[in-house]
């Protein structure tokens, strides 16, 4: 267990660990985070957000931060806006950091057992 002594206003820890497994979707946070790498590797992929309109996102509901393109195995009729969406991608390595600024949309993928630890702030 991690313990934080957070002042007002102060950074968000969230505790990221797993395994192989992933989320295929592209999300987005609203809020200011960083994502430090502990041990493991994890592919990480960020999208701009004005390219909001070519990653598909859900129009309703409490998915409306997330895009219905499956990275793993994108469908070029259903979404054929996607196809050459610009983006940058890195490999964290454990001690690496990456800011990751509000509404980046992102693609987050374990390539080995990991663990990670990221900070939200509002």
């Amino acid at each position: 267990m991690m313990t934080y002594l957070l002042a007002e206003g102060g950074p968000q820890p969230v505790v990221i660990r797993g395994a192989m497994q992933h989320w295929p979707a592209l999300t987005k946070w609203q809020d200011l985070a960083y994502l430090s790498r502990v041990v493991g590797r994890k592919y990480v992929r960020l999208y701009h957000p004005k390219h909001t309109q070519r990653l598909y996102p859900h129009a309703s509901g409490m998915h409306t931060n997330t895009s219905q393109v499956d990275l793993d195995a994108v469908d070029e009729l259903a979404f054929p806006e996607f196809a050459g969406t610009p983006f940058t991608d890195v490999v964290l390595q454990p001690g690496d950091m990456l800011y990751m600024p509000p509404k980046h949309w992102h693609y987050v993928r374990s390539l080995s057992v990991s663990f990670s630890v990221s900070f939200w702030w509002s």
